[in-house]
């Protein structure tokens, strides 16, 4: 049996999940932005439409719906993508933890560590 080094395992799962977060948080920040900004110019659309008279405010309701679906939808992926990331973030802490055990208890275990998983499915 090898030593379990604590702080060596804790640097490891920070350095696993910094990694995660600094690759995907760009990529999602960029979308939420490009989305907002659609859904805030065709709100925009919009209302100068309504204060020009080129749509009635009985039609507006078809407007308003699609800005509603607009936002539902992005709302939907920017949910989506970040429960992929906790999961990839979980699977990230789980793997560095369970490979560090099965570490330092090599020639004591005739199996492998059975690794715990999650998935958005479950």
């Amino acid at each position: 049996m090898s030593e379990f080094n604590i702080d060596e395992v804790v640097g490891d799962v920070a350095t696993n999940v910094r990694s995660l977060l600094d690759s995907n948080q760009p990529k999602l920040k960029a979308f939420i932005r490009s989305q907002a900004r659609g859904s805030v110019e065709y709100a925009a659309e919009i209302a100068e439409h309504l204060v020009n008279g080129n749509i009635q405010e009985s039609e507006a309701k078809v407007y308003l719906d699609r800005l509603e679906e607009m936002v539902t939808a992005s709302a939907y992926v920017i949910i989506g993508s970040a429960v992929a990331l906790f999961e990839a973030v979980w699977n990230a802490i789980v793997n560095t933890i369970w490979n560090a055990l099965e570490a330092a208890l090599t020639g004591v275990l005739n199996a492998a560590l059975p690794i715990p998983n999650i998935s958005v499915d479950d």
